[in-house]
C-alpha cells in the first residue's frame, strides 16, 4: 500500500536517517510520522477529555475511552494509559512497584522486595505486549487520516468525482460495400 507523506519536501539529506530516506524513495511514512500524525489527529478529542491524573484514576480513562468515536481518539486515550511516556499508567504503575521494592528492601523486608521485584519483572514484560497493542493501532489511525482527507477533497471538488453522465456516441457505421459487390 502506498502511504504518501504530505510532511516530507525534497531537498538533500543532510541530517535525514536512513529510515526518512527509504520512506522518501518509498513513499511510506517513517514510524515517527505515522505517530505523529496520529497524536495530531485526536489533538481536539484529548483537550475535551483533558488529562486526568493517569496512574492515579484509570476510570477517568476507562470513561474517555468510551467517548471516543474515532480510532485516532482510541489511540490518544490507549496512549495515555499503555504509552512509554513518564505519564502514562504502566509507567506510573512500574515506577510504584520499583519504589515499592526499594521501601520494602530499606526497611528489612527482602523477601516482601523481591516479590514486587519479581511482579515488576512481569509487569514488564506485559507492558511489551501491551505496547505492540499501542503501536498496531498507529496504520489504523494513519488510514482514517487519509480516508479524512480523501472525503473531505471529494466535498470541496465533487464534480470531479462524479463521473459525466453524457450519452455515449453510437458506433460507427459500417463501411460500405465495394462499388459493384453487392452484399
Amino acid at each position: 500500500m502506498y502511504w504518501p507523506n504530505p510532511d516530507y519536501e525534497v531537498y538533500d539529506n543532510v541530517g535525514r536517517t536512513a529510515e526518512q530516506i527509504d520512506s522518501f524513495n518509498t513513499g511510506q511514512p517513517t514510524w515517527d510520522d505515522m505517530l505523529r500524525w496520529t497524536e495530531g489527529a485526536a489533538e481536539e478529542f484529548a483537550a475535551q477529555v483533558g488529562h486526568p491524573d493517569t496512574g492515579l484514576h484509570i476510570a477517568d480513562w476507562t470513561s474517555a475511552l468510551s467517548r471516543a468515536s474515532k480510532m485516532s481518539e482510541f489511540f490518544a486515550v490507549s496512549n495515555a494509559v499503555l504509552g512509554d511516556h513518564p505519564d502514562a499508567a504502566l509507567t506510573t504503575l512500574s515506577t510504584f512497584m520499583d519504589a515499592a521494592a526499594t521501601w520494602c528492601a530499606f526497611h528489612n523486608q527482602p523477601d516482601l522486595a523481591q516479590r514486587y521485584r519479581s511482579a515488576a519483572a512481569n509487569l514488564a514484560t506485559a507492558s511489551e505486549g501491551l505496547r505492540a497493542l499501542l503501536d498496531a493501532a498507529v496504520p489504523l489511525v494513519y488510514g482514517e487520516i487519509l480516508t479524512a482527507e480523501q472525503t473531505s477533497q471529494q466535498q470541496a471538488d465533487p464534480e470531479a468525482t462524479i463521473p459525466s453522465t453524457a450519452p455515449t456516441p453510437p458506433p460507427p457505421a459500417p463501411p460500405a460495400p465495394p462499388p459493384g459487390r453487392a452484399r
